[in-house]
């Protein structure tokens, strides 16, 4: 049961920490300060996020069966 809701915070944590990625890169890309080092930092913060957000997916699809 604890894995449960640590699984759920997980997935609440990464969607949230996606949605605010995109927001500050959003931001920095319309003010026309967007460097390279922001464009990487975004991309692997996003991606790491999009692979929690899968993984989290897949287990509770497997949990589901």
């Amino acid at each position: 049961m604890r894995s449960g809701k640590f699984r759920i915070w997980l997935l609440n944590f990464s969607i949230l920490g996606l949605m605010y990625t995109l927001y500050y890169f959003a931001m920095r890309n319309t003010a026309g300060v967007l460097n390279t080092f922001d464009k990487l930092i975004c991309l692997l913060i996003g991606t790491i996020f999009i692979i929690i957000i899968i993984y989290n997916i897949i287990i509770f699809i497997k949990d589901k069966q």
